[in-house]
């Protein structure tokens, strides 16, 4: 993705620390850079492949250093190839993992997730992030997507998380550097 998405932009660097504008799709194409990438199947999985290769890091800390033995389901918002389901699952035997995204990442998610053996314990679930309530789980998990957001949309989407959220249940933090020692937890 870096070759072939990124570096180009890069390119246009001097002219975005001059203008503020952004160098990405919206530029070229006149089209958001999700918009974009959506249109495009083999560039959709090529970047949520590359989202896949930055949180594995992340990831696996949060599997090891949060304590999920009190909690029998797990939903990822944003879930794109199913990668926190999936180590969540590997790591926890006893829990129950929903992978939560559009309907076009779905297809992606379910290869990701059936090349890992997991699809008895994780599966896809559809739908937008905005618009639909999210799967009820005992923890709600929020990878790499606040920080698409601006405030207002972050609120929303952490109060759809807590909504979403039985009494007692978490909504920990997918950077490990901001978690610890403990996740939030929700009562009410």
């Amino acid at each position: 993705m870096l070759n072939a998405r990124l570096y180009g932009f890069w390119g246009d660097l001097t002219e975005a620390l001059k203008t503020g504008e952004p160098q990405n799709e919206v530029k070229l194409t006149g089209r958001q850079m999700f918009e974009e990438l959506y249109g495009d199947p083999a560039r959709l999985e090529q970047f949520l492949q590359a989202m896949s290769g930055l949180s594995l890091g992340d990831f696996e800390a949060l599997a090891e250093q949060f304590d999920f033995a009190r909690y029998e389901t797990v939903c990822d918002v944003g879930g794109a190839t199913g990668l926190l389901c999936k180590t969540l699952a590997g790591r926890h035997s006893h829990l129950r993992c929903t992978s939560y995204d559009l309907p076009v990442v779905a297809p992606i998610a379910e290869k990701s997730i059936a090349a890992a053996g997991l699809s008895h314990r994780v599966t896809v679930a559809s739908g937008d992030f905005f618009a639909d309530p999210l799967p009820r789980a005992d923890v709600i998990a929020m990878g790499l997507i606040l920080h698409d957001w601006n405030l207002a949309r972050k609120k929303e989407l952490i109060k759809a998380a807590y909504d979403a959220l039985p009494d007692g249940g978490a909504l920990p933090s997918s950077r490990i550097s901001s978690m610890m020692p403990g996740a939030r937890t929700c009562s009410g």
